[in-house]
């Protein structure tokens, strides 16, 4: 199985974190740790948020061992926050799992991952305009990021920091002059990562998710991308996910899904 997209996935997550200013570190409780192959991110001010407490790349860059999962388990130990261990279905050793379960880990919400090349999207009629946002820009993205996703305001902060880094591509879906959505694309050679996708609550049902994506897919297509791929939850009853719907019908198809595995209580 290709790792591409979790590779990916990987080296922007440790990129996010690298951006992260250090009034957002110290906001937010912030910490991470990289050890063979691995990153370890602690976000202690949203610890009842999994997916900002979690282990990224077990056993994708290599095989993973045992002593990674007692080091992981270690470090969020020490942050004093329950983490989540996304698992690759390629990923080496395939015990991976059964070690996991042997240390209390619980089967939690999965998450698919999508992959599409980077050809034309038609976004279909919209009154928004999006248009790549450059550092002066930042505040307005964080704060749809944030909004969007009911998140502090370091969070907004944090997202700022990523506009006009290498490698990112960030975007805002504007209505008139107000910021009513945002994205971003993580480029890295000829693959792509799709994330941080948000709408603002007053302007949710015009188009944005869709209009973002049209965008992304073009710069994707500028840069040389061959392969994008993002991820979210898996619809379940009880726990829509209009992201997922959004996602295919912007001609993804689900590569995989990966299940996440929930440490017990620090």
């Amino acid at each position: 199985m290709n790792p591409a997209g979790e590779l990916v996935e990987l080296e922007a997550t440790r990129d996010l974190l690298r951006a992260a200013p250090l009034s957002v570190v110290r906001r937010g409780r912030v910490a991470f740790e990289q050890t063979e192959g691995v990153c370890c991110m602690a976000v202690g001010a949203l610890s009842d948020i999994p997916m900002f407490n979690r282990v990224a790349g077990l056993g994708v860059e290599r095989p993973a061992t045992q002593a990674v999962i007692d080091a992981a388990s270690a470090f969020f130990a020490r942050a004093g926050v329950r983490f989540l261990v996304p698992l690759w279905p390629g990923a080496q050793p395939s015990a991976i799992a059964d070690w996991l379960r042997s240390h209390g880990f619980e089967n939690g919400y999965a998450w698919a991952k999508f992959r599409r090349g980077s050809g034309p999207f038609e976004a279909g009629a919209t009154g928004l305009r999006v248009e790549e946002a450059g550092p002066e820009r930042g505040v307005d993205l964080g704060a749809v990021v944030a909004e969007g996703y009911g998140l502090p305001g370091f969070v907004a902060d944090w997202v700022a920091a990523l506009c006009g880094r290498p490698g990112w591509h960030c975007f805002l879906a504007l209505d008139g002059g107000q910021p009513a959505g945002a994205g971003a694309l993580y480029v890295s050679g000829r693959t792509g990562w799709l994330g941080l996708g948000a709408v603002h609550p007053d302007h949710r049902g015009k188009g944005a998710q869709r209009a973002l994506f049209a965008a992304r897919f073009r710069a994707a297509a500028a840069c040389g991308c061959e392969l994008l791929v993002t991820e979210t939850g898996v619809p379940m009853e009880g726990r829509p996910s209009f992201s997922y719907w959004n996602i295919l019908a912007a001609g993804f198809e689900v590569a995989y899904v990966r299940p996440n595995y929930v440490s017990a209580s620090p």
